[in-house]
């Protein structure tokens, strides 16, 4: 519904992206879910939490005073809790200066094998495992084996915190399909732009 509504380009990784520069608030709390739901392309937040992940989140649901599950009242601040990491960079946008756009549909290849969304999460400050929450986007920017940050394989072994390189990863396609991928982290941190880049025509 998104990309016919929008001249088929993908939606922004946050609203920070119409803005000049990207505070990393709204990054994290007005993400991908949240410019969905606020433009009323999905009927609830409650989508974009991990059944899995969020047994984890307990402590930061503490912190910020409820979790998507529970909430009544749709804040900004809910959508800390988004498991599902985007694309931000080859999709959804850039860092630092203001970027032109968001991919367009038309400049997309081999979209089976390109990345729209993983299973994500971060900790408190410093990394330290003292909370858990979830993260609207993941890191992953160059070409040649990125280490993919954020991305969290939660499933089949997996942990949230340190991540578990054998863990299970769940992977959603920019062709809309949807796969469990056993030791996904390192599968597509090898030469992630290969993953990641829709705009790149050889596979």
């Amino acid at each position: 519904m998104y990309l016919p509504d929008n001249d088929d380009f993908y939606p922004p990784f946050s609203r920070n992206f119409f803005e000049a520069s990207h505070a990393s608030m709204g990054q994290d709390r007005e993400n991908l879910g949240w410019v969905l739901y606020s433009n009323s392309y999905v009927p609830t937040g409650k989508i974009f939490e991990c059944p899995v992940g969020a047994a984890s989140f307990t402590l930061c649901k503490k912190f910020k005073g409820g979790s998507l599950s529970s909430q009544k009242t749709y804040t900004d601040d809910i959508f800390y809790y988004s498991s599902y990491g985007y694309n931000r960079f080859y999709v959804g946008g850039t860092s630092g200066a203001r970027p032109m756009s968001t991919l367009k549909l038309s400049r997309a290849h081999h979209l089976s094998n390109r990345i729209l969304l993983l299973e994500t999460c971060t900790t408190g400050a410093g990394g330290a495992a003292s909370y858990y929450d979830g993260r609207g986007w993941f890191r992953g920017e160059n070409d040649l084996n990125e280490y993919l940050y954020f991305v969290s394989p939660l499933h089949n072994t997996g942990t949230v915190y340190p991540a578990n390189p054998a863990g299970t990863l769940g992977t959603a396609w920019l062709d809309g399909h949807v796969t469990m991928e056993k030791s996904g982290l390192v599968k597509f941190s090898k030469d992630s732009g290969r993953w990641l880049d829709p705009a790149r025509r050889y596979f």
